[in-house]
């Protein structure tokens, strides 16, 4: 079979791990299920209720200011005490007896903390929708769906850390094959349920199908991992204020501005224009960041690496492992952006209705371009981060303002190209000056190895 070493030579070069490829499966189902959601959704919503229903999901994105970076901050520091430990033969955590007692001490305090946030999460969602929504609507068809949305987003964030902490102990693979069969799942119920004339009710059900299948999940495969986690006795704490705290309020700043750079374009829109053209974003915005999920898992998959590289002081494997993941990413985000842009103009040029569920062909490019760029800052902003810092603050600040700024002065007066135009400004600065923080740090921080 002369096409088999060739196959190999693909697989190595693209370093296609166990992780990769679960994660490749997950996005590859979600970027295949947009589609069809985006059919459903025009079968079966209307203009109207289609902004309403993809407003709930923007607005699911103020998490973060609940969140505060934390879990990111547990993956990173759990990635270093995992360098130390490893799973017997039935799933249990044994190895060093400090980072064992740290790890335990970090995922009671995380779990402590994401259950007073889930809570906050769910008020703070139910007294967003009402300032949002009820302007636009005095029949309130919409309240009660968004409520118990906010209550089921909520219960979702409590167990939050739990998948921060596998994933930092390096269950990238098996938290992927996860998010695989949670997406299916989720769009499964969603479709059924828009069909059957559910309405505005699709996402919560879905959400709760998908709580319901992360519940079982942990429970069959790693009830003997938190099991030993929580009988741990502990003897060396993570001290928050002293590491983690200062990790963790300089992330919290990033992701708090990830929002508005990110999730603000659809919520901006229905305020001043109106369900439909929010609807339109919505689901363009659902197809651009497949794109860039997709890419993206090249980085993502190797965050657990990235801090062993660190812990071992291993800085050529942690550049080697960088680039290349970057490399790819780059690639798979310009091929999935130019499959997403040619299917849409071929849509518009044929005439069909799905197209006027989308926004126009310049908005769609410019950004599907931004994300492409993105990739570069993604890949950088990790390296960094897997050294417990956060170099990125004041950048992620910056661009949070310019980007929330300009997109809610945009939406107003010149609709989603303008939206467009201010996102891809923002990528741009990221790159521009995220490099330069970059190359300064990693001098800095590598330069003794």
């Amino acid at each position: 079979m002369p096409w088999f070493p060739a196959i190999v030579r693909f697989v190595r070069a693209a370093q296609l791990t166990p992780a990769l490829l679960w994660g490749l499966a997950g996005k590859l189902w979600a970027g295949c299920s947009a589609p069809v959601t985006a059919v459903v959704v025009y079968s079966s919503f209307s203009p109207e209720i289609q902004g309403y229903h993809y407003t709930f999901l923007a607005l699911l994105g103020i998490q973060v200011f609940f969140e505060l970076g934390l879990s990111g901050v547990l993956t990173t520091f759990a990635s270093h005490e995992w360098a130390r430990l490893r799973l017997d033969g039935q799933g249990r955590l044994e190895g060093d007896p400090e980072a064992l007692s740290r790890l335990a001490s970090l995922a009671r305090f995380s779990l402590r903390w994401f259950g007073v946030c889930a809570v906050a999460l769910s008020l703070g969602l139910a007294v967003g929708g009402e300032f949002l929504f009820s302007a636009r609507d005095a029949s309130r068809m919409w309240a009660a769906p968004f409520l118990v949305l906010s209550i089921l987003t909520g219960l979702q964030l409590a167990i939050l850390p739990i998948w921060a902490l596998l994933t930092g102990c390096n269950q990238v693979a098996e938290t992927h094959s996860f998010r695989l069969f949670e997406g299916v799942v989720r769009n499964v119920v969603l479709w059924a349920a828009m069909g059957l004339g559910a309405g505005l009710w699709s996402a919560p059900l879905s959400t709760f199908a998908a709580l319901v299948w992360a519940v079982v999940f942990l429970r069959v495969r790693y009830f003997r991992f938190l099991d030993s986690l929580r009988r741990v006795k502990i003897v060396e704490k993570v001290r928050w204020k002293e590491e983690v705290l200062p990790l963790q309020w300089r992330i919290a700043l990033t992701w708090l501005s990830g929002y508005f750079m990110f999730s603000l374009f659809t919520p901006a829109l229905f305020h001043f224009q109106g369900p439909v053209p929010a609807g339109q974003m919505g689901l363009t915005w659902s197809l651009v960041s497949g794109v860039s999920g997709m890419a993206s898992l090249w980085t993502q998959t190797r965050i657990p690496q990235f801090g062993i590289h660190v812990a071992n002081r291993d800085f050529s494997a942690l550049d080697r492992t960088v680039v290349r993941a970057c490399l790819m990413s780059l690639m798979v985000a310009s091929l999935g952006g130019f499959a997403v842009f040619v299917a849409a103009a071929a849509l518009l040029y044929r005439g069909h209705p799905l197209s006027a569920r989308v926004i126009p062909l310049l908005p769609l490019g410019l950004f599907l371009l931004a994300e492409v760029v993105h990739q570069v800052p993604i890949a950088e902003s990790s390296y960094l981060r897997a050294f417990k810092k956060e170099p990125f603050l004041w950048l992620g600040v910056s661009n949070g303002i310019f980007v929330g700024g300009a997109s809610i002065v945009c939406a107003r007066h010149f609709g989603p190209t303008g939206v467009a135009l201010a996102y891809l400004g923002g990528i741009l600065l990221a790159f521009g000056w995220g490099s330069l923080i970059f190359i300064r740090r990693r001098r800095e921080w590598t330069c003794c190895a």
